[in-house]
Formats: structure tokens, C-alpha cells, sequence
């Protein structure tokens, strides 16, 4: 049982880049549910591929456990997903996804249990405030998600909408937005729809 997360710590009690702290990937492993996550983290080094790098929000995807979804900044503020594949013992990061042209911000993946649908959100701006929620999906496993597109409102709104999750169902969604609110404060917020018979 893994936990993947971000984190700017040291590596090996120097930066991890040239000086600059930046963001890497680490990982934390325990053997049951019941147990608290005892052991020190361990920093997966192939996901980043340079000093400029920044990855953040890794998401395994369920089925098999070898495949992940992450975005990564670099310095100009580009944001792009990539995935990442467990190679023996280590994550190695692979190409961008093709869907990255569509915004110059492409965060928060989330992948379905059967590997078919990506959720994330992105935008054109320098911030969250301009982003939306997107959806692309892909027939197989071994092709590329393709044709993103976004939700339709009422689920998007004018204010930045971030970080979605679905359920295993698919009839509940989970995300961030700053609708609603003074001062750009994220709140979670949750849209559901019936159940295919």
C-alpha cells in the first residue's frame, strides 16, 4: 500500500535542484490499512527529467498499479501532463500527453479505475481563477487520451474550477472551485447525476 505525493523537501540533505528547492515526487509505503506510514518517504528521481522541472499531483492509475498521471510546471509556468511507468523498481516519466495544447495550464489528474476516462483541469491564465474542468477519454489502455473537451455549465464556472475526482460509479463528482466566494478561496464542491440503468 503506496502514497504518492509532492513535496519541495531535500534530497539527501541538499536541494533538490542546483540550489533551488524545487517540487519532487516521493512515495510511502505501509502493509495494511490499519497501519500509520512509518517509514521515511523515498524520492522517485526518474519522474523528473531536468532542473526545471516541477512535478506535482500524482495519481496511479488503479488498474495494475504501473501507470501514473502527473503534472509538472516547469520555469515559465507551463503546465503539462505526462505519465509516468513503473519500470521494475523505478518510475520512469514518459512524454507529454497530446491534450496539452489546447492550454498553457493542465493540472490535477484523475484517471478512472479502468483507465478509459482523464478528468483535470486547465486554463490560459497564470492562475487557478481562469481554469476549468475537462474531460477526454481513449478506447484502450494502450492509446492516448484524445479529444479533451470541457464540461458544460453549470459545472464550469466563471470562477476557477480545479481538481476533480470521481467516483467509482461515475455518478458523483468531487472538485475545487472559487465560486461562490470574496477573495478566491477554494471550496469543495459536488455535482452527481443518476445512475445507467
Amino acid at each position: 500500500m503506496t502514497l504518492y505525493f509532492a513535496s519541495d523537501r531535500r534530497v539527501d540533505g541538499s536541494d533538490i535542484c542546483d540550489g533551488t528547492i524545487r517540487l519532487g515526487i516521493w512515495s510511502v509505503t505501509r502493509n495494511d490499512v490499519t497501519e500509520v506510514f512509518s517509514e521515511a518517504p523515498k524520492h522517485l528521481p526518474g519522474i523528473t527529467s531536468s532542473e526545471h522541472d516541477n512535478p506535482s499531483t500524482p495519481f496511479v492509475i488503479p488498474n495494475g498499479a504501473t501507470k501514473m498521471i502527473l503534472a509538472q510546471t516547469d520555469d515559465n509556468q507551463l503546465s503539462q501532463i505526462f505519465g509516468a511507468t513503473l519500470i521494475g523498481d523505478e518510475w520512469i516519466r514518459n512524454n507529454a500527453l497530446d491534450l496539452n495544447e489546447q492550454n498553457t495550464r493542465n493540472l490535477g489528474p484523475f484517471v478512472t479505475p479502468d483507465g478509459l476516462t482523464l478528468l483535470y483541469h486547465g486554463g490560459n491564465g497564470p492562475t487557478q481563477e481562469s481554469d476549468d474542468l475537462y474531460i477526454a477519454t481513449r478506447s484502450n489502455t494502450g492509446t492516448q487520451f484524445a479529444n479533451p473537451r470541457l464540461f458544460d455549465p453549470p459545472l464550469n464556472d466563471p470562477k476557477g474550477d480545479s481538481d476533480p475526482w470521481l467516483s467509482p460509479d461515475g455518478c458523483t463528482l468531487y472538485f475545487a472551485s472559487q465560486r461562490g466566494t470574496l477573495n478566491d478561496q477554494n471550496l469543495l464542491w459536488v455535482a452527481t447525476r443518476p445512475k445507467d440503468d
